[in-house]
């Protein structure tokens, strides 16, 4: 795809941070035990990665390195964090092979992302009229950690959803790969950390291949422990470290039936191509999905890549090293976000770049912030992902040898917040798992985000939305 990069005549100054976090499952055993029986995790994919061996530390990683085995940490008795209040360590890591995408992986793991990407925002929107913005670059790699000891049926369902034709041994290398050429600098900083932490107990047993699997292909920290009011206390220090302090903590508290919590982090932060400064932002009218109409502080820009369809117009904005930008679109008049989200395809949202216009648009961007919170149980199982929820159905026999798993919750948190100084974003989502034509060049588009519009944070490689949101209503800053 061709990449497009945005300058900017203004004088703009603005700071765009976004932050994603995924913990993905706490996980709980059932009641029966079940026959073991893991699934393979080696990838079968001919023709869709090479590696080489990573010359650098990844910058993005923000925990430890991954470990050369499986073997947790020693915490010592009752998991010492508790009794010396120091954090718990991931185990060690050696230098890993750095996975690169050739042009087949790119299509292969592009319309399915895509694909991904609108089937969880439409499902999101669905059944709310409050702003809504997720991470489907976290929610994917959290769900295919977890998938990693799945098994028979509940696997089948899994990558389905997750992966399309793709299954859990592609994902995994295409998901490392594609995360592995994401950028990373200090204008524009992409940091993505998983970890996985299960109850160290007598009669708990994690098999060894799945931590592998998910150390080898996400570099996951593993966390041996309590699993009590300190273990709380850990997982949520990780978080607020892991998402810059934007996502203070993901649980309140752990139930007796958790056995294993999977997590993902990814944060963003980048610096405009082109600032905004103080003279940049004025007042202008803003009308939210009711009608109501009030004066907003917006920031006042000149673009250069326009991007329109026949359902949509909108802008590419880029961030210092033109490798990722803020995209704004808005329907076609009497077309709502969610008229737009629900109409929109893989193959259309992927035209919609690879057509962009690099001529002049007038853009007005407003400043806005927003809590997003949402268990995504019902939206997964809407998706296809039952048999994972199910505890007489559910198959996790790649995790453990003497219980049964279950998935428990899904739990998505964001948060966003887009000022003159820039955009600061972060997103958690935790599993919980338990036993059981163009115009005359004369004519400059305008596109202001005056009315509900949906935006997203791409990198301008593969042009696919690391963040994705709508915007219902602005409150007044």
């Amino acid at each position: 795809m061709k990449k497009h990069f945005i300058s900017n005549h203004n004088r703009i100054a603005s700071l765009l941070m976004a932050g994603v976090m995924t913990c993905t499952l706490p996980l709980a055993g059932c009641s029966n035990p079940n026959n073991p029986g893991g699934n393979t995790t080696e990838a079968d994919t001919k023709g869709i990665v090479s590696t080489k061996p990573e010359e650098t530390t990844n910058p993005r990683e923000t925990t430890e390195p991954m470990p050369t085995e499986a073997e947790p940490t020693e915490t010592g008795a009752a998991g010492d964090p508790k009794e010396t209040g120091e954090e718990i360590e991931p185990t060690k890591e050696t230098p890993r092979e750095k996975s690169v995408l050739t042009g087949e992986a790119k299509s292969s793991l592009a319309g399915q992302y895509d694909h991904l990407t609108l089937d969880l925002m439409t499902h999101a929107i669905k059944d709310t009229t409050d702003n809504v913005m997720i991470s489907p670059l976290s929610i994917l790699t959290a769900l295919s950690m977890t998938a990693n000891g799945a098994s028979g049926e509940t696997l089948r369902e899994m990558e389905q959803v997750l992966g399309g034709e793709l299954n859990i041994s592609q994902l995994n290398e295409l998901i490392k790969a594609y995360s592995d050429a994401l950028p990373s600098s200090e204008e524009a900083k992409l940091a993505i950390a998983n970890s996985i932490w299960y109850k160290d107990a007598p009669g708990v047993s994690i098999r060894e291949d799945f931590l592998k699997a998910n150390q080898k292909y996400y570099s996951a920290g593993i966390f041996p422990a309590a699993f009590d009011n300190q273990t709380v206390t850990d997982i949520n220090n990780w978080v607020d470290k892991n998402t810059d302090g934007m996502i203070k903590k993901l649980l309140d508290e752990l139930s007796p039936e958790n056995r294993m919590i999977l997590i993902n982090a990814i944060l963003f932060d980048g610096k405009w191509e082109q600032q905004y400064y103080e003279d940049d932002v004025w007042e202008f009218p803003f009308t939210d999905a009711k009608g109501n109409t009030k004066n907003v502080k917006q920031m006042v820009s000149t673009e250069y890549t326009y991007l329109s369809d026949e359902d949509c117009m909108g802008f590419m904005k880029s961030y210092k090293g033109g490798k990722y930008a803020f995209v704004g679109l808005l329907g076609r008049e009497g077309l709502t976000p969610d008229d737009l989200l629900s109409k929109m395809t893989e193959e259309q949202l992927q035209n919609l770049f690879k057509n962009a216009q690099d001529r002049k648009v007038y853009v007005r961007i407003p400043k806005f912030t927003f809590d997003y919170s949402v268990t995504m149980n019902d939206i997964l199982k809407s998706m296809g992902m039952k048999q994972a929820f199910d505890p007489e159905l559910a198959d996790f026999s790649g995790m453990t040898d003497n219980d049964r798993f279950v998935i428990s919750k899904v739990l998505h948190k964001t948060r966003v917040e887009v000022t003159e100084k820039g955009t600061r974003a972060a997103a958690v989502t935790g599993v919980m798992v338990d036993t059981c034509a163009m115009p005359e060049p004369e004519e400059v588009p305008e596109v202001y985000l005056n009315r509900p519009f949906v935006f997203m944070i791409i990198d301008t490689e593969m042009n696919l939305p690391i963040f994705i949101g709508r915007v219902n209503t602005i409150e007044k800053q």
